[in-house]
Formats: structure tokens, sequence, C-alpha cells
């Protein structure tokens, strides 16, 4: 292998590893878009989506904080799923493996406690049981946190 063949190699395993992270924020960033279109319009949420296009990425979890009161307590699994997800786009990894952490041990809880829950809903309406997110935002939860724990060097 010549000189130039050898510069040529690092030069485009430098622009892979430039590029990895840019298309592993978008690609968070299209989940999340996805995610938060499919849930009940909001400012908060355009609001989130401007903040992250603008590039001012660590006002993100700032905005999900400060409405943490507006989800309820039904919404605590969504919440802690948003807070997790912009908290992984502004790049505080741990904050958002902790905040995930939550969110699938609400979710775990919140498993235990259905039948009380359906009952409850019966007897009223369905908007008394608590958001345990679907299937595949739970499933979210563990690609988040491996994400995470990847960018972290975590391996284990």
């Amino acid at each position: 292998m010549n000189l130039s063949t050898s510069s040529s190699l690092r030069s485009r395993c430098a622009a892979r590893t430039y590029l990895f992270p840019s298309v592993l924020r978008w690609g968070v960033v299209l989940v999340l878009g996805v995610v938060l279109n499919g849930c009940a319009a909001s400012h908060r949420y355009e609001l989130v989506e401007q903040t992250i296009v603008s590039g001012d990425v660590q006002r993100a979890p700032q905005i999900i904080e400060q409405a943490e009161r507006e989800y309820g307590s039904e919404g605590r699994v969504l919440y802690d799923m948003d807070l997790g997800m912009t908290l992984h786009i502004a790049g505080q990894y741990q904050a958002s493996n902790a905040a995930l952490e939550q969110a699938e041990d609400e979710v775990e809880r919140l498993y235990t406690r259905r039948v009380t829950a359906e009952t409850k809903a019966f007897l009223t309406n369905d908007t008394k049981l608590p958001y345990e997110g679907d299937l595949y935002e739970q499933t979210m939860i563990n690609v988040v946190k491996a994400l995470n724990y990847a960018v972290l060097g975590n391996w284990t």
C-alpha cells in the first residue's frame, strides 16, 4: 500500500467516524418525530422539534422538563420516554439512560396493576387508564438505552 492510498483510507475512515454521530442523531430525531407525532399534537412537541432542527439540542430536554405537569400521573411513562429521547439527542447519555430506566420501571409497575386499572376504566372511562406505551415504544426504550451505552463505550 502506498502513501496516497493510506492517506485516502485514513480520510475515508475519519469521514465515517465523523458522519456516524451525525447520522445517528438524525436517525433519533426521525424516530422521535414519529413517536411524538403518534401522540396527541401539542405545542411542546412542536417546540421540541423546532429546537432540535435549529441545532439547540440542549434546550429540548428543558422543554420536556418544564411540561412535566402537563403529562399528569397517567402520562408518567410518556414523560420519561420523551425526556430520555431528548436527553439522548442532547448528548446526555447517562441522564437519558436514567430517564429511560424510570420509564421501563413504570411500564413494569403498570403491568402488575393492569386489572385494577382496567376495572376502573370500565366503570368510568378510558382516559383513567395510565399510558403504558405501545410495544414499539417500549422496544424503543431499550434501543435508545443500547445506543447510549454504545456511545459511552459501555459494552457490558
